[in-house]
């Protein structure tokens, strides 16, 4: 096969795992059901040095498709002084969506922190989330006068940060039958390119040909006769065509 022409079964191959890893791709990577726990970490980061990640509590999860609002607590950093800046960051369903780093304390955070978390669902699965601080809502802040408290002192620790998760659902985009398009796409480009190489190959299959069969190719061999034609070829090949074919001397004419 000669180079630079692309060999049309290798390209079906690579068209075919493409397009099942660009299934398997679209396929969720966990199903939940409504209410179903949904497994969250922390880890904290100030002095610019991180914490190690920390699953939380069951009761401060958050539940697939409701939103609630749950009271996390964030204990005291080793050497963290009240000048210093912490921020803290969430891993959501086993370490596969990240919030940013989200300031708490320090520079321009607010008195009384929480984080508004959303987490968007498609089907039964969790596709992406988003979280931001926010300053706390008066009518939280009423509920929950200790919490303020804590914020409000510096030294106190433990302290408890709202977070409050909440739920948007996404349409779910069926991708089955574009995959099927593409599949055809490739089946279809795949025949072409095979009949573009055989044509495109067509010199070379004859001389493979004519080598196995010593001769060229021609309609106007003749195969049958022992001569002409027939013993060209046969002398070609380095055989001797052997002695004339015998014919029998003519009568002599009767007076």
């Amino acid at each position: 096969m000669r180079r630079g022409h692309a060999n049309p079964f290798r390209a079906a191959v690579v068209l075919a795992c493409a397009l099942l890893f660009l299934r398997s791709g679209s396929l969720p990577a966990a199903a939940y059901q409504d209410g179903d726990f949904v497994a969250v970490s922390r880890r904290g980061q100030f002095h610019e040095v991180r914490t190690h990640w920390h699953d939380l509590l069951a009761r401060h999860c958050p539940h697939f498709g409701r939103s609630r609002v749950v009271a996390v607590p964030v204990p005291q950093p080793q050497g963290f002084k009240a000048v210093d800046t912490y921020k803290i960051q969430f891993s959501i369903a086993g370490d596969r969506l990240f919030s940013g780093w989200l300031k708490l304390l320090g520079g321009s955070s607010p008195g009384v922190p929480m984080v508004d978390m959303t987490l968007v669902r498609v089907g039964n699965d969790i596709k992406s989330i988003s979280a931001e601080v926010v300053e706390v809502p008066d009518h939280y802040a009423a509920h929950h006068a200790t919490l303020v408290e804590e914020w409000s002192n510096a030294t106190h620790w433990p302290k408890h940060l709202l977070v409050d998760f909440k739920w948007e659902e996404a349409h779910e985009v069926d991708a089955v039958p574009g995959m099927y398009v593409l599949f055809a796409t490739a089946l279809v480009a795949a025949l072409v390119l095979a009949v573009s190489s055989l044509a495109s190959h067509q010199d070379k299959l004859q001389e493979l040909a004519e080598d196995v069969m010593g001769a060229p190719l021609s309609p106007a061999l003749d195969h049958a006769s022992p001569s002409g034609a027939g013993a060209a070829f046969v002398q070609q090949r380095g055989v001797p065509a052997g002695p004339p074919a015998y014919r029998p001397a003519a009568a002599p004419k009767a007076d």
